[in-house]
């Protein structure tokens, strides 16, 4: 699908402060019209459950942003 619209999405490695990078990748993926799943993957150093529960509640933030324009 992405091939195309003419579009190229690159992973996203994030750190803790690279949320923008994450909005844009997400934007993008909206803008194409992509209406399925996300996955999220953890490696660090706190507890695995944590770490994900923080992306989690992360990406729910990201998105309902991007929705409202933010």
């Amino acid at each position: 699908m992405f091939q195309k619209l003419g579009l190229q999405l690159y992973t996203v490695r994030n750190s803790m402060n690279d949320s923008d990078s994450i909005r844009q990748t997400l934007d993008a993926v909206k803008k194409a019209g992509y209406d399925g799943y996300a996955s999220i993957e953890y490696e660090g150093a706190i507890d695995c459950i944590e770490g994900i529960t923080i992306g989690f509640e992360n990406l729910k933030r990201y998105i309902s942003e991007i929705e409202n324009g933010f």
